[in-house]
C-alpha cells in the first residue's frame, strides 16, 4: 500500500547505495528487519537518513561469489521477515523451459570470486527506511519497505565506504500498482504452501493465508520460504504476479516431491 511518504515514480532517485545480502528477498510492498552493525553500513544508513528520499538498493551476491565474500546476510533479522498486509497452470513437478533456461542463467558462475565487494545480480529492490532503532551495542535495527524493482546501470566512483549505483527504475513503473491471479491458481498455491510449511516445521498461522489479497500472498511466501539465492532472484525477476506465483509454485511442488522421494528411499 503507497503511502504519502513515499515517492512517486518520476521522483525517485538516480544515484542509490547498494546493500549486498545473500538470501534475501525484498520485493515491492514487502518489509524486512535488519539489525546494522559494520561501520560501512552504519555511515549508509546515516547518508540515506540524511538524503530525505531514506532509500536504500537491495540486491543480492551472485550466490556462487557469495560463498567467499563476507557474511553481510548476518545483518538480516530472519525472524523479522514481514509484510505490508494493509490491503485488504496447476503445479508440475518439474520448472518449466522457460524457468529452467532462467535458473542456468541465474547460477552462472561470475569472475573474481574471491572479491570483498562481491558481483551483484543486476536487478534488485529498492526500499524505504521506515523505522530505526538505536541500541546500546551501537547497532541500529532498521525496517524497510519495498517500493520499486531496479537495474543496475553502472556502479559509480566514490570515497564512501560502501558503494553507489546509478540506478533504472524504468522497467518497473508498475510495480506499485494492485495485482490478482487466478483463484485455482490461489488455491493450489496454498494448499501447497501449508504442506511445505508442515513438512519443513515452519510455523505460521496459516488461517492468515486465506484472508490475504492475492499480491500479499505470494509475496509474503516468496519472501519467507528459504529457497536458494538463485531461486529467489528468480522470483524478483519475474515480470507479472503471475509468473511469480507460477514460480513460487513449481518450487514448492519440486521441493515437496524431491522430500517425498527421500523419505521413500
Amino acid at each position: 500500500m503507497k503511502t504519502g511518504f513515499d515517492p512517486d515514480f518520476d521522483d525517485l532517485p538516480k544515484i542509490l547505495p547498494i546493500f549486498p545480502l545473500a538470501d534475501l528477498l525484498l520485493l515491492p510492498k514487502g518489509r524486512v528487519s535488519l539489525r546494522i552493525f559494520e561501520p560501512r553500513y552504519i555511515a549508509m544508513i546515516d547518508d540515506a537518513l540524511k538524503s530525505g528520499h531514506r532509500m536504500i538498493a537491495m540486491v543480492q551476491p551472485i550466490e556462487s561469489l557469495a560463498k567467499d565474500s563476507p557474511k553481510e546476510n548476518d545483518d538480516v533479522d530472519n525472524d523479522a521477515l514481514q509484510l505490508d498486509i494493509s490491503e485488504s497452470s496447476i503445479a508440475t513437478s518439474k520448472i518449466t523451459g522457460h524457468w529452467k533456461k532462467r535458473m542456468q542463467k541465474l547460477r552462472a558462475t561470475p569472475p573474481n570470486p574471491e572479491t570483498y565487494r562481491p558481483e551483484t545480480y543486476r536487478i534488485g529492490c529498492a526500499g524505504r527506511i521506515i523505522s530505526l532503532h538505536e541500541t546500546l551495542q551501537q547497532q541500529y535495527h532498521i525496517e524497510i519497505k519495498g517500493l520499486y524493482r531496479y537495474r543496475i546501470a553502472q556502479e559509480l566512483p566514490s570515497d564512501t565506504p560502501y558503494r553507489q549505483c546509478e540506478i533504472d527504475f524504468t522497467d518497473y513503473r508498475d510495480d506499485s500498482d494492485i495485482f490478482e491471479i487466478d483463484a485455482n491458481h490461489r488455491k493450489a498455491l496454498v494448499a501447497s504452501v501449508k504442506n511445505y510449511f508442515k513438512m519443513h516445521k515452519i510455523e505460521f498461522e496459516l488461517k492468515l493465508l486465506d484472508g490475504l489479497h492475492d499480491e500479499v500472498l505470494v509475496t509474503s511466501l516468496a519472501m519467507v520460504c528459504p529457497f536458494s539465492s538463485a531461486e529467489k532472484q528468480g522470483l524478483l525477476e519475474a515480470q507479472t504476479l503471475k509468473q511469480r506465483a507460477e514460480f513460487l509454485l513449481d518450487l514448492l511442488t519440486i521441493n515437496l516431491n524431491n522430500n517425498s522421494e527421500t523419505e521413500l528411499q
